[in-house]
């Protein structure tokens, strides 16, 4: 079960990671226990918010500015395209 965690893991883009890290620790700003598992401190509460949306952010500037893969053609671009037009 552990390898397959870490093969999703291994397989997942940063952006989405960070974004998901983000959502979580913004989460945990705002309640003080997650399943009776995690107990959540004032003090970690209120540095959680800050690092959460630092996470969030870069997570969403890293997935903007990443080129898609699908997008790409297999002209050259430094070649001029030539368009004619009928006058």
């Amino acid at each position: 079960m552990s390898a397959e965690i870490i093969d999703a893991l291994k397989n997942t883009p940063i952006p989405t990671i960070l974004i998901f890290a983000g959502l979580f620790f913004i989460l945990l700003a705002f309640v003080s226990k997650v399943g009776g598992v995690i107990e959540v401190q004032p003090a970690q509460q209120k540095w959680s918010a800050p690092v959460g949306i630092a996470l969030l952010v870069c997570g969403l500037i890293l997935a903007l500015n990443t080129p898609s893969e699908t997008s790409g053609s297999n002209t050259d671009s430094t070649t001029p395209s030539v368009t004619s037009t009928a006058i």
